[in-house]
């Protein structure tokens, strides 16, 4: 059985358990007069959707929509898998990314060319989505899915060029993709402390469109996010103030350490010494191995700030 919670509102929180790993990866259901999946994962993760739909006494002939909020691998990587299972379904995506999901040549050369022989457990099949079904949007576009509830789409860069939120207006809540950040569920849980961090990983990372982004949807006062990585939290403000604080830690602390030291375990090594700090200085232990959950995220958003200090000094 997939880990299904229902979080009200008719949203329905799916865990991806990407690559093996619960609590890592969520996509989202949402019944109404329309069922809409939010994010696909990738396609390994695909049989956690499918039972998913199963286990709320649908078929994959019921889901009527797919949006995905950008185009990385772990959250479309799946796309073009799940669109040709739900043959009623229109797929949603930024109209910058759309020719990439239609033709995922390029998203695959490059995921081969990281992951080697990691592609394929990691992220095989990557198929192409049809273009007769699927569907670019735009910033401010709405999509109906009921009654009075239309899905307003909004663009945030930031973590990425191409990259939309999508806000639903019955739960007032935001479905972040990675503009949100990552919300590490497990320190919630076991220390009740709210912990969220900005993802700055490879390759677009920008900290003032970032902070920008962040700005919008606080702006919008939402009381909900649904994160991508992972779950849903409450009260939002809370989350997206404490991420849009820290985007001076990674847009600029970080980034001139990484120009004077040119080391990544350096870089590394700071990123995880500044989080703990302020873990610490909230009560929670820093010698748990519960906080191992934060490695992955800590090396990707390392790997996004170097990346991003090459793309200033190429750009000079």
């Amino acid at each position: 059985m997939s880990a299904v919670i229902d979080r009200g509102f008719g949203i329905f929180e799916i865990d991806l358990e990407e690559n093996g790993m619960p609590t890592r990866t969520a996509c989202y259901l949402i019944r109404d007069e329309k069922n809409v999946i939010i994010e696909t994962g990738p396609s390994p993760s695909n049989k956690h959707i499918l039972a998913a739909i199963e286990q709320q006494g649908l078929t994959p002939d019921d889901i009527d929509m797919i949006i995905v909020t950008h185009i990385h691998l772990d959250h479309a990587g799946g796309a073009g898998l799940l669109l040709s299972q739900c043959p009623n379904a229109t797929l949603y995506v930024h109209y910058k990314g759309l020719p990439h999901l239609v033709d995922p040549s390029k998203l695959i050369g490059s995921a081969k060319a990281v992951y080697g022989d990691n592609f394929i457990p990691f992220f095989d099949p990557i198929l192409p989505a049809d273009g007769e079904r699927t569907k670019p949007l735009n910033d401010g576009d709405k999509i109906a899915i009921g009654a009075d509830r239309e899905l307003e789409i909004w663009e945030t860069p930031g973590h990425a060029l191409i990259h939309n939120v999508i806000y639903d207006p019955a739960s007032k809540g935001f479905f972040t993709g990675d503009s949100g950040g990552v919300y590490f569920r497990i320190i919630n849980d076991l220390w009740n402390v709210p912990f969220v961090i900005p993802s700055t990983s490879p390759t677009q990372f920008d900290p003032q469109a970032m902070d920008n982004s962040y700005q919008r949807m606080i702006d919008k006062q939402p009381q909900r996010l649904y994160f991508t990585h992972f779950g849903m939290a409450e009260p939002a403000l809370d989350y997206l103030q404490q991420a849009k604080d820290m985007v001076p830690l990674f847009g600029q602390e970080a980034v001139e350490l990484y120009q004077q030291e040119r080391s990544q375990d350096k870089l590394q090594d700071f990123i995880q010494n500044s989080l703990y700090e302020k873990l610490a200085a909230q009560g929670v232990p820093t010698d748990r191995e519960e906080l191992a959950c934060m490695d992955l995220d800590i090396n990707l958003n390392t790997q996004g700030i170097i990346a991003y200090v090459r793309r200033l000094e190429k750009n000079k």
